[in-house]
């Protein structure tokens, strides 16, 4: 045993004695690790070991080998840094596999030779894979856009995962299930999933590969109509194709104006120009898209907006109705005077829109403004065609155009187009004229039938005020309602009154005036002239001074 302290000197003196410390020499070899021991179970590809520690000073750090059993071209050193290490899992190593460990402590040396004390008696040990989350055993179910993945889950698992096609989709916790959805029609998929316990996990299960089914298609976007191919009896229609969906064919629909299907004609599903054929002249069309994954799994389009076949040339006569609908413009006061040079201009510029509406409608339309309101700017007027289309199918093409939000370049308010009820006045009308003869001998007759009633009429009135100027004219006059009444004295039958003494309660000359003009009396005779009230309450207009 050596002892020893430490002094400190400079030049102004040397410092206190350390304590002293003391070291024994090692007498003999030094002494090989022992307590080399598994620790708990093998895993199925670690193991975890543990050893005694040293107390022996000299000893610069623990050295831990292992190999393959009976393959030592396989030992290598795992372990460790330090000497104070007493346990270490050795990671890495293969399932059900036998392994050879042993333990040395490196010493502490003077020469640039390691040196090592001899090894501890060898650790055999197994790996396990039956201690680890087993492979699962998946199961697929397929829908159109999902698939279902099934397994069975051990009660020590603490995660699971799966993959898509390699890639991790799932998951969190322990599921038994897993649905992985937003996936493609009659599309092929390739699964695995792994599960883990707390010593790990054999990896995962052997791939499972599913094909989506196929299901009701997505909406097919409406047709769209080559109006340059439009007849008077046809127009191509264009099937805009579902891309990435597996469709056997299209179904193209017409309807007419009522919503009624008028065609229902099939087309492949790599074709995309139909022609649609037997239609009406001068009808309006709607059309729609049906696509079919089946039979029974098919979806339809909206319908597009009206398409009209070209007229037949006509000779129809002018027809008129009056419109209203509201125009997205900023109103202006001066809108209110039709006489303004506001009106005259806005009116003008609408007008020329509406009238390029019809721009390739057979026959003349023309559009009068007749009255501008606000809010925004509300419309109304009247609409002709001649020689063209009937007027509801040109009411139809105005009403189109305010429902698609324009007039031509004018922002139009949707739903506010309105037939107004026709009228004469102002010559503002919304009758219509008829362009055949059976039409034209229908609506005159018709104003026979009117005619006569009025004639009928007429002399029901003269009929009426002959009579009545008849009774003025007759010799009895019968007193007004407010002429007053006599009161019969019991003494006497008659007695005179004078008209002032008949009108004492009204005594104003206006009143007066009054009564006189309906008994055609003058004034000044108002107050000379007497007669006789008999009991029937008349006066014989031949006692009575002509005016």
């Amino acid at each position: 045993t050596y002892y020893a302290s430490l002094e400190v000197s400079n030049g102004a003196g040397a410092s206190p004695k350390s304590a002293l410390v003391s070291a024994q020499t090692r007498s003999g070899a030094a002494v090989a690790p022992s307590g080399l021991a598994l620790d708990g179970q093998p895993g199925a590809d670690f193991v975890d070991v543990t050893w005694d520690a040293t107390s022996d000073c000299g000893v610069v750090r623990v050295v831990l080998t292992v190999q393959q059993a009976g393959q030592p071209g396989t030992k290598h050193e795992v372990c460790c840094t330090n000497a104070a290490v007493e346990s270490f899992r050795v990671s890495g190593l293969l399932a059900d596999t036998a392994y050879d460990l042993a333990l040395q402590y490196e010493l502490l040396s003077g020469s640039v030779v390691a040196v090592f004390t001899p090894a501890s008696n060898p650790l055999t040990i197994t790996t396990d894979a039956s201690t680890i989350a087993p492979k699962p055993v998946v199961s697929a179910t397929p829908a159109p856009s999902s698939i279902l993945l099934s397994w069975s889950v051990p009660g020590d698992v603490v995660r699971v995962d799966v993959t898509r096609d390699g890639f991790r989709v799932c998951c969190s916790g322990t599921p038994s299930s897993y649905t992985d959805s937003g996936l493609e029609p009659l599309t092929s998929y390739t699964y695995a999933v792994r599960h883990w316990n707390d010593l790990g996990s054999a990896g995962f299960s052997d791939d499972v590969t599913a094909t989506t089914t196929i299901g009701v298609p997505p909406r097919p976007l409406p047709p769209t109509v080559d109006e340059s191919s439009i007849t008077t009896s046809a127009m191509e229609v264009e099937v805009i194709p579902l891309a990435s969906y597996p469709i056997t064919h299209y179904d193209v629909v017409a309807y007419d104006l009522q919503g009624s299907v008028v065609q229902q004609e099939q087309v492949a599903a790599g074709q995309q120009i139909h022609a649609v054929q037997g239609l009406a002249a001068g009808t309006g069309y709607t059309f729609a898209v049906v696509a079919y994954a089946s039979p029974t799994l098919f979806t339809a389009s909206d319908q597009t907006g009206a398409f009209f076949t070209e007229f037949v040339a006509t000779t129809r006569a002018t027809e008129t109705a009056r419109v209203r609908f509201k125009l997205l413009d900023a109103w202006q006061p001066q809108y209110a005077t039709v006489a303004s040079a506001e009106f005259t201009s806005f009116a003008a510029a609408v007008e020329a829109e509406i009238v390029g509406i019809y721009s390739s409608t057979l026959g003349t339309q023309s559009f009068e403004i007749t009255g501008l309101a606000q809010g925004s700017v509300v419309v109304t007027g009247k609409l002709s065609t001649t020689a063209g289309p009937p007027l509801e199918t040109v009411l139809r093409q105005l009403s189109d155009a305010v429902d698609a939000g324009a007039v031509g370049s004018k922002p139009s308010e949707s739903g506010t187009y309105a037939r107004l009820q026709d009228t004469d006045s102002g010559g503002d009308t919304g009758t219509t004229t008829a362009g055949s003869c059976s039409d034209s001998t229908t609506t005159l007759v018709a104003l026979g039938a009117a005619l006569g009633a009025v004639i009928l009429a007429l002399a029901v009135v003269i009929c009426v005020l002959r009579r009545r100027l008849d009774a003025k004219h007759s010799n009895r006059i019968a007193l007004p309602p407010s002429f007053p009444v006599y009161n019969e004295n019991p003494t006497t039958r008659t007695r005179p009154l004078s008209i002032n003494s008949l009108m004492e309660d009204d005594t104003t000359t206006r009143d007066k005036l009054a009564w006189s003009q309906q008994y055609r009396l003058q004034e000044t005779q108002l107050d000379s002239v007497d007669f006789s009230m008999s009991r029937t309450s008349t006066i014989d207009s031949r006692r009575l001074p002509r005016a």
